[in-house]
């Protein structure tokens, strides 16, 4: 999905930063339903977000809408920018980075979302048993270098 603009108060217009210009991944299956649902509300070319009628649904029929789908649910809190910090959550506890995050949520800095997101990633140190493995590796790579060495001294 390519984000260039916002609709807003019932017009189209630049997003809120070059940040905020960027492509966001969909899901094949969440694509082909999205193109499915817009073919069938007969969407205007300038929708995306679309309502039963095929207009761009502006950012209070959406509140109204996702309100109405959490109280089904059971999660009456739920809102439009929640939504966006569930999709970090999720991302984070997929293994992205910050800066995989950043690029996904359209923020200007990884720091910034570093600091809105810290809570989600780990203190907890992880074992240092890989230290092992690390340097076992290593060892094998200096004597594969001391042996290539020694070739090179009993040649000269």
């Amino acid at each position: 999905m390519l984000v260039r603009r916002r609709y807003r108060n019932g017009r189209f217009g630049p997003v809120k930063s070059d940040y905020s210009r960027r492509d966001v991944p969909l899901a094949p299956g969440m694509a082909r339903r999205l193109w499915a649902l817009r073919k069938q509300r007969k969407a205007k070319d300038d929708a995306l977000v679309f309502g039963s009628d095929g207009e761009p649904l502006d950012r209070y029929a959406a509140l109204r809408a996702v309100h109405a789908a959490g109280k089904k649910a059971g999660v009456p809190w739920v809102g439009l920018h929640r939504l966006r910090h569930t999709c970090a959550s999720i991302l984070f506890g997929r293994g992205m980075n910050v800066k995989q995050v950043q690029a996904w949520l359209g923020h200007h800095a990884a720091s910034f979302t570093l600091d809105t997101y810290i809570h989600l990633i780990s203190d907890e140190l992880p074992d240092a048993g890989f230290f092992d493995e690390f340097s076992a590796e290593v060892e094998v790579g200096v004597r594969g270098l001391n042996a290539g060495q020694e070739g090179v001294e009993a040649s000269r």
